[in-house]
């Protein structure tokens, strides 16, 4: 089996263009299958960690987190997208003393600087989350 190890890929063609062909045909851009954010935080005292709206483990291309009211949260990343047409998601449980309950979760008014989160429990009502995980995929600016 054969290795590479390097410190820098760079495309021959254009700087950020490093194609992947996976099998005989396909080919993918590496850029465009890396994730441009991730992250997770508690909204509300996580069980294990005790975090409060805060980023509760490891977190990547983000600046900062805000609890704007009971289950909505806005996000900012450090560096821009290039356009609002990228993909964002979340995904969030609460902990409830009858044990986990799964919440939905949606994301909108995504601007090229981050998104708004809002967290609503099985029943309706919108509340904080233990625990929500954010991704991004797309193009930075």
């Amino acid at each position: 089996m054969s290795s590479v190890k390097v410190d820098t890929l760079t495309g021959k063609t254009t700087a950020k263009t490093v194609n992947v062909t996976v099998g005989a045909s396909v080919t993918q851009s590496l850029e465009q299958g890396l994730a441009k954010a991730f992250g997770s935080f508690a909204q509300n005292a996580y069980p294990d960690t005790g975090y409060t709206q805060d980023f509760a483990g490891e977190t990547f291309n983000f600046s900062s987190i805000t609890d704007i009211s009971s289950g909505l949260i806005n996000s900012a990343i450090i560096n821009n997208t290039s356009a609002t047409t990228y993909s964002a998601g979340c995904h969030t449980c609460y902990f409830g003393s009858t044990g986990t309950s799964n919440e939905m979760d949606g994301v909108y008014a995504k601007t090229t600087g981050g998104w708004k989160m809002s967290n609503t429990y099985a029943n309706g009502s919108v509340r904080d989350a233990n625990y929500t995980g954010i991704l991004l995929h797309g193009s930075l600016a």
